[in-house]
């Protein structure tokens, strides 16, 4: 790490790497994955009127499911707000998500804004 001998750029960037590297080993060797996707939701319309939210919620969670390579699925307070804030009968047509994958495999949904 800073030997003296190259104190130009990429020395300091090289450092830089090192440093970031031995505290990402450090935390536990793991950083936490994360995305963010825009989701559809019109196959919700073709269930029933009184079950297009609750199908809207569906698709979130096997869209996650599928594209995270998961099972354990958590939906944040505000993400529900928002997809059950139309009602049950009018569900938004694509909804904005930021999933983050933990160290144990499970995934958290939030509304990303």
């Amino acid at each position: 790490m800073g030997d003296g001998e190259n104190w130009g750029e990429g020395a300091r960037e090289q450092e830089k790497a090192e440093l970031a590297q031995t505290a990402n080993q450090a935390i536990g060797g793991f950083m936490p994955e994360e995305r963010i996707y825009v989701i559809p939701l019109g196959d919700a319309k073709k269930a029933p009127r009184q079950r297009r939210t609750k199908r809207s919620v569906g698709i979130v969670r096997d869209f996650l499911r599928r594209h995270m390579k998961s099972e354990e699925i958590k939906l944040d307070q505000a993400l529900n707000c928002r997809l059950w804030g139309r009602g049950m009968k009018h569900p938004l047509p694509r909804v904005r998500v930021r999933a983050v994958k933990q160290d144990d495999g499970s995934v958290e949904a939030f509304l990303a804004e």
